[in-house]
């Protein structure tokens, strides 16, 4: 298959975009070709250096998931929260919101979308048939033990206070006919993940 040639702000390696032209940077789709890249080789894909790659900045696998028939639960509704619930609103089948104070954006977002709001503390039991928690509120520890309870059950969490307690990043969204693109930089820099997203959105304008 032909190569497309990518806005250089696609090319993120060790949670860092490199910055290079876009007749620089090509993505071989399915070629299984061999790319160099600052000295080093990767495989298909857009040019990742694998050999830059260890455990000490591991790289997030982008993981693309239907949400359609899933249950997503938000404890907070706050800044943070509204945000990602304005995301995942998009792709979710329902989404449960849990606070005790329920923000005017996030009881916007409800009416327009399957949102359920439980204005209420949080209890172990809102976990009961949630495949994926966002931990979103204002108190680390509160969301500390959220991400405890989730790890016992097995559910899929993520902790807004403390990546390190994360399993998985929530990444900014760009779309554009029909096309999803999920940008993260491994929960190292929020600023380049908005800088690089910024950039996608102009190049798609073009």
């Amino acid at each position: 298959m032909s190569a497309r040639a990518v806005p250089h702000s696609c090319v993120v390696i060790d949670g860092t975009v490199k910055l290079k032209q876009a007749d620089d940077i090509f993505c071989r789709e399915e070629s299984g070709e061999k790319v160099s890249i600052d000295g080093g080789e990767g495989v298909k894909g857009c040019g990742v250096n694998q050999k830059r790659i260890g455990k000490e900045q591991a790289m997030y696998f982008p993981f693309f998931v239907d949400l359609t028939q899933k249950q997503v639960l938000v404890v907070g509704a706050g800044t943070i929260a509204a945000r990602r619930i304005r995301t995942l609103a998009e792709f979710a089948g329902q989404i449960r919101v849990c606070a005790p104070e329920i923000s005017a954006s996030v009881r916007e977002l409800s009416e327009s979308y399957s949102i359920v709001l439980l204005e209420k503390g949080f209890a172990e039991t809102d976990l009961d048939g949630a495949d994926l928690v966002l931990a979103a509120t204002d108190d680390r520890e509160l969301n500390h033990r959220i991400a405890r309870l989730c790890r016992t059950r097995g559910i899929p969490v993520n902790d807004c206070s403390e990546k390190e307690l994360c399993d998985f990043y929530f990444p900014s969204i760009v779309q554009k006919d029909g096309i999803v693109i999920g940008i993260g930089a491994s929960g190292q820099d929020h600023g380049l993940v908005k800088r690089t997203r910024i950039e996608l959105e102009e190049f798609f304008r073009t």
